[in-house]
Protein backbone atom coordinates (compact mmCIF):
# COMPACT_ATOMS: atom_id res chain seq x y z
CA UNK A 1 0.00 0.00 0.00
CA UNK A 2 2.74 2.44 0.98
CA UNK A 3 4.63 1.65 -2.22
CA UNK A 4 1.60 2.57 -4.30
CA UNK A 5 1.27 5.88 -2.51
CA UNK A 6 4.96 6.67 -2.96
CA UNK A 7 4.78 5.79 -6.67
CA UNK A 8 1.66 7.87 -7.10
CA UNK A 9 3.33 10.89 -5.54
CA UNK A 10 6.25 10.51 -7.93
CA UNK A 11 8.96 10.02 -5.31
CA UNK A 12 12.27 8.99 -6.78
CA UNK A 13 14.68 6.52 -5.31
CA UNK A 14 18.11 7.89 -4.70
CA UNK A 15 21.07 5.82 -5.74
CA UNK A 16 22.63 4.03 -2.85
CA UNK A 17 26.34 4.03 -2.14
CA UNK A 18 29.04 6.29 -3.50
CA UNK A 19 29.38 4.26 -6.70
CA UNK A 20 26.31 5.67 -8.44
CA UNK A 21 25.61 9.15 -9.62
CA UNK A 22 27.70 12.13 -10.47
CA UNK A 23 29.35 14.19 -7.73
CA UNK A 24 27.58 17.47 -7.07
CA UNK A 25 30.55 19.03 -5.25
CA UNK A 26 34.32 18.74 -5.43
CA UNK A 27 36.29 19.10 -2.20
CA UNK A 28 39.99 18.87 -1.44
CA UNK A 29 41.75 16.90 1.25
CA UNK A 30 45.20 15.99 2.49
CA UNK A 31 46.87 12.69 3.21
CA UNK A 32 49.27 13.65 6.00
CA UNK A 33 52.32 11.38 6.18
CA UNK A 34 55.67 11.18 7.93
CA UNK A 35 58.53 8.69 7.78
CA UNK A 36 59.04 6.33 10.69
CA UNK A 37 62.26 4.38 10.25
CA UNK A 38 62.09 3.37 6.58
CA UNK A 39 58.31 3.32 6.30
CA UNK A 40 55.76 6.08 5.71
CA UNK A 41 53.04 6.45 8.33
CA UNK A 42 49.73 8.20 7.73
CA UNK A 43 47.66 10.43 9.99
CA UNK A 44 43.99 9.46 10.11
CA UNK A 45 41.25 11.42 11.84
CA UNK A 46 37.70 10.52 12.79
CA UNK A 47 34.73 12.08 11.05
CA UNK A 48 32.59 14.14 13.39
CA UNK A 49 29.26 12.56 12.47
CA UNK A 50 30.03 8.83 12.23
CA UNK A 51 33.45 8.45 13.86
CA UNK A 52 34.84 6.66 10.77
CA UNK A 53 38.56 6.97 10.05
CA UNK A 54 39.23 9.39 7.19
CA UNK A 55 41.77 11.97 6.02
CA UNK A 56 41.19 15.72 6.51
CA UNK A 57 38.99 17.20 3.78
CA UNK A 58 36.68 20.11 3.14
CA UNK A 59 35.27 22.63 0.70
CA UNK A 60 37.82 24.43 -1.47
CA UNK A 61 38.00 28.01 -0.20
CA UNK A 62 37.18 30.53 -2.97
CA UNK A 63 40.42 32.50 -2.55
CA UNK A 64 42.69 29.43 -2.28
CA UNK A 65 44.08 26.75 -4.54
CA UNK A 66 42.76 23.23 -3.89
CA UNK A 67 46.11 22.14 -2.41
CA UNK A 68 46.34 25.19 -0.12
CA UNK A 69 42.76 24.56 0.98
CA UNK A 70 43.67 20.92 1.73
CA UNK A 71 46.60 22.10 3.87
CA UNK A 72 44.25 24.41 5.75
CA UNK A 73 41.85 21.51 6.41
CA UNK A 74 44.77 19.40 7.69
CA UNK A 75 45.55 22.12 10.22
CA UNK A 76 41.93 22.67 11.29
CA UNK A 77 40.92 19.00 11.51
CA UNK A 78 44.19 17.23 12.45
CA UNK A 79 46.50 19.92 13.83
CA UNK A 80 49.36 19.29 11.41
CA UNK A 81 51.35 21.49 9.07
CA UNK A 82 53.93 20.67 6.47
CA UNK A 83 54.80 20.64 2.80
CA UNK A 84 51.79 19.95 0.57
CA UNK A 85 52.16 18.69 -2.99
CA UNK A 86 50.40 20.80 -5.64
CA UNK A 87 49.38 17.69 -7.61
CA UNK A 88 46.54 15.51 -6.36
CA UNK A 89 47.49 11.86 -5.89
CA UNK A 90 43.91 10.79 -6.66
CA UNK A 91 40.19 11.36 -6.18
CA UNK A 92 37.57 9.40 -4.31
CA UNK A 93 33.80 9.72 -4.06
CA UNK A 94 31.70 9.63 -0.94
CA UNK A 95 28.26 10.63 0.22
CA UNK A 96 27.75 13.79 2.21
CA UNK A 97 24.82 13.42 4.59
CA UNK A 98 23.05 16.66 5.38
CA UNK A 99 19.94 17.41 7.39
CA UNK A 100 17.31 16.07 5.00
CA UNK A 101 19.31 14.79 2.07
CA UNK A 102 22.38 12.98 0.86
CA UNK A 103 24.56 14.16 -1.99
CA UNK A 104 27.57 12.79 -3.77
CA UNK A 105 30.92 14.61 -3.43
CA UNK A 106 34.30 14.01 -5.03
CA UNK A 107 37.44 14.65 -2.96
CA UNK A 108 40.81 15.38 -4.56
CA UNK A 109 43.59 14.27 -2.18
CA UNK A 110 47.01 15.92 -1.90
CA UNK A 111 50.02 14.42 -0.10
CA UNK A 112 51.15 16.47 2.93
CA UNK A 113 54.57 15.71 4.42
CA UNK A 114 54.08 16.59 8.08
CA UNK A 115 56.72 18.81 9.67
CA UNK A 116 54.79 20.06 12.68
CA UNK A 117 52.12 18.49 14.90
CA UNK A 118 50.34 20.73 17.42
CA UNK A 119 48.94 19.66 20.76
CA UNK A 120 46.06 22.10 20.34
CA UNK A 121 44.17 22.78 17.10
CA UNK A 122 40.74 24.10 16.08
CA UNK A 123 38.81 20.78 15.98
CA UNK A 124 40.70 18.97 18.77
CA UNK A 125 37.59 18.47 20.88
CA UNK A 126 35.51 16.94 18.09
CA UNK A 127 37.97 14.53 16.43
CA UNK A 128 40.54 11.89 17.27
CA UNK A 129 43.75 11.41 15.32
CA UNK A 130 45.90 8.33 14.88
CA UNK A 131 49.23 7.67 13.15
CA UNK A 132 49.07 4.37 11.28
CA UNK A 133 51.27 2.27 9.06
CA UNK A 134 49.97 1.50 5.58
CA UNK A 135 48.70 -1.89 6.72
CA UNK A 136 46.93 -0.42 9.77
CA UNK A 137 45.39 2.39 7.71
CA UNK A 138 44.03 -0.16 5.23
CA UNK A 139 42.23 -1.93 8.09
CA UNK A 140 40.77 1.30 9.49
CA UNK A 141 39.50 2.90 6.26
CA UNK A 142 36.24 1.51 4.87
CA UNK A 143 35.92 3.35 1.52
CA UNK A 144 37.42 1.27 -1.35
CA UNK A 145 38.09 4.34 -3.51
CA UNK A 146 39.92 6.05 -0.63
CA UNK A 147 41.97 2.88 -0.12
CA UNK A 148 42.99 2.96 -3.79
CA UNK A 149 44.25 6.56 -3.43
CA UNK A 150 46.16 5.65 -0.25
CA UNK A 151 47.72 2.64 -2.02
CA UNK A 152 48.79 4.87 -4.93
CA UNK A 153 50.47 7.38 -2.59
CA UNK A 154 52.13 4.61 -0.59
CA UNK A 155 53.53 3.05 -3.76
CA UNK A 156 54.80 6.48 -4.94
CA UNK A 157 56.51 7.15 -1.60
CA UNK A 158 58.13 3.69 -1.45
CA UNK A 159 59.23 3.94 -5.09
CA UNK A 160 60.67 7.42 -4.51
CA UNK A 161 62.61 6.13 -1.51
CA UNK A 162 63.92 3.18 -3.54
CA UNK A 163 64.98 5.44 -6.44
CA UNK A 164 66.98 7.80 -4.22
CA UNK A 165 68.17 5.16 -1.78
CA UNK A 166 66.54 6.98 1.11
CA UNK A 167 63.13 8.41 1.93
CA UNK A 168 63.05 12.18 1.34
CA UNK A 169 63.37 14.47 4.33
CA UNK A 170 62.31 12.27 7.16
CA UNK A 171 61.98 12.45 10.87
CA UNK A 172 61.21 9.64 13.23
CA UNK A 173 58.28 11.62 14.64
CA UNK A 174 56.80 14.94 13.54
CA UNK A 175 57.87 17.73 15.85
CA UNK A 176 55.17 18.29 18.44
CA UNK A 177 54.33 21.82 19.45
CA UNK A 178 52.19 22.76 22.39
CA UNK A 179 50.67 26.20 22.39
CA UNK A 180 50.58 28.24 25.53
CA UNK A 181 48.37 31.26 25.66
Amino acid sequence: MLRRIVRALGARRRKSGPQGGRPSTVQSGAIPYAWSDDEPTYLLITSRRTGRWIFPKGVVEPDMTPSASAAKEAWEEAGVRGLIDNTAVGTYRTEKVERHSTRMIAVDLYPLRVDDQAGDWPERRSRRRHWATHRQARRLIDNPELLAVLDRLHENLIQGAADTGKPGKRRRQPRKRVRTR
